[in-house]
């Protein structure tokens, strides 16, 4: 599902006119010389029914990949809007990055019911710092289909080394922080830290080749589209993050 892209604040784009930071540049600034950014939201998961007691998602005890795929299903942020009646995408985007400690802006009213939701065994909050493992498999096999064999794998903080194939990849788990890049350069997927969302910049043909094929939801970028593109400084304001118990 394509949300319509975000409009950023005016206050926000005063605020970031002269970052230093490149993070807190637009995101098409950041990333420059692709023609297309889909910023692809990750999905939140639900354990099927009959799974409950097969799957445990623990901090330093994270279930496989082959483990998600198998005991999870994704679900998207426009039916979890329907689920906790936050009503859209950018309230629920605050709640999230305020119920992962990534700041500490939000909507009061939307993490409250974000907090009652996740209180649901079944449901699992989209997965940050990481490409998210439901979609990997998928992701990859669809490169391969639009012709992209050979990519370049490595984190924010490595230098890309020798290329690699996607058979190889499928037989792994993405690193976290990762980027996907095309060997010839045409395309590069982005996950950064703390983000709930990862970027796709390529062509527009190539990019809506893949939205499409993967029924990806998100929005796409625009020149002054941000990475904090949900917040709302007049109405996302400062509480305190709740005391761990």
């Amino acid at each position: 599902m394509v949300h319509e892209t975000p409009k950023q604040a005016k206050e926000l784009l005063e605020l970031v006119k002269e970052a230093d930071n490149p993070r807190d540049w637009p995101i098409r600034t950041h990333y420059p010389g692709y023609e297309s950014t889909f910023l692809m939201l990750h999905p939140f998961l639900r354990i099927k029914k009959k799974h409950l007691n097969d799957i445990n998602f623990e901090t330093g005890n994270w279930p496989t990949k082959n483990e998600i795929v198998q005991f999870c299903e994704p679900v998207t942020w426009n039916q979890i809007l329907v689920e906790s009646g936050i009503e859209e995408v950018k309230s629920l985007d605050r709640a999230l990055a305020f119920y992962h400690c990534a700041t500490q802006n939000t909507d009061p009213i939307a993490s409250k019911k974000l907090k009652e939701l996740l209180e649901r065994p079944d449901i699992i909050p989209p997965q940050v710092d990481n490409f998210p493992e439901i979609l990997e498999d998928r992701f990859l096999n669809e490169l391969a289909k639009v012709g992209i064999f050979e990519v370049y794998v490595f984190s924010d903080i490595d230098e890309k080394s020798k290329p690699t194939n996607i058979p190889n990849l499928l037989k792994e788990q993405l690193p976290y922080h990762v980027r996907v890049e095309s060997k010839s350069g045409n395309f590069l997927m982005i996950q950064d830290f703390d983000q709930r969302f990862s970027y796709l910049n390529g062509a527009k043909e190539l990019v809506s080749k893949l939205v499409i094929n993967l029924n990806l939801e998100g929005f796409y970028c625009d020149e002054t589209t941000l990475e904090a593109w949900s917040f709302e400084p007049a109405k996302h304001l400062k509480h305190e993050w709740p005391k761990a118990e």
